[in-house]
């Protein structure tokens, strides 16, 4: 299990860059200090950005955030349940460890998402738009944030966002083929994208450029391609080799 962890904040760290660009704009208007004058006095209905006296949001923040990773480990757990439901049956069938596979082919094209070469209709992030088109219209009901349940509301709308990195994270997981190392591998994830999600309305602008400067993204992006390429190697050469998470 302490592999599960490492894997899924390292990839979390990995993809730091990506989840600036992400959910740069909206971790950024939480962030954003709003003191308008109150109607009432009435505790309940005081809005988040009242119920601080630091410069950042940092409770509308953090609600986001709780609310983000836990649609991330929810999400975890129905593709653990799918992948041993569903994967492992079809795998008894052959040899082949088709649920790896698949995860590997991921991450390659997540590197070649993130390093903006195009892939056409294999950009995974295309995956997610039908649903995302579902769900968004949810997130217009927690706006604007004024109240401390609206953040985590939204955030655990928000991390349903068609995300290419979420959808890697999502198909590595689906490879262990059990609901609680795939939930925890999940939340690992989430964990793992906090410093830069968290730090992203107190970046300076030069670190912002850093992160999205082309040299750095298209090295990011050939980090994910060698990793999804040596575990391809690896399966095709040793089919029967399992990845122990």
């Amino acid at each position: 299990m302490l592999e599960v962890i490492v894997s899924g904040v390292i990839l979390g760290l990995m993809g730091s860059g990506h989840c600036v660009a992400m959910c740069g704009g909206i971790i950024s208007s939480l962030s954003v200090t709003a003191r308008p004058t109150l109607e009432t006095q009435n505790i309940n209905s005081i809005p988040i950005s009242n119920l601080k006296q630091n410069k950042n949001n940092w409770l509308a923040i953090f609600l986001y955030q709780v609310g983000r990773i836990s649609s991330y480990t929810i999400a975890g757990l129905l593709v653990g349940v799918a992948g041993n439901l569903f994967g492992t049956s079809v795998e008894d069938l052959t040899s082949i460890p088709l649920l790896k596979i698949f995860s590997a082919l991921l991450i390659i094209l997540m590197g070649l998402n993130i390093s903006r070469i195009p892939i056409g209709k294999f950009n995974i992030e295309n995956i997610g738009k039908y649903l995302w088109n579902v769900i968004k219209p949810y997130s217009r009901h927690f706006l604007p944030v004024d109240k401390p349940y609206k953040a985590l509301l939204l955030g655990g709308v928000w991390g349903w966002l068609p995300c290419g990195l979420v959808y890697t994270s999502l198909g590595y997981a689906a490879a262990t083929a059990d609901s609680l190392s795939s939930a925890t591998f999940m939340f690992s994830f989430g964990l793992g994208t906090l410093p830069s999600t968290l730090l992203i309305s107190g970046m300076s602008m030069k670190i912002k450029k850093l992160l999205n400067n082309l040299i750095v993204i298209r090295i990011t992006g050939a980090i994910f391609v060698i990793i999804g390429a040596y575990m391809l190697i690896n399966l095709i050469g040793n089919p029967s080799a399992h990845m122990h998470h």
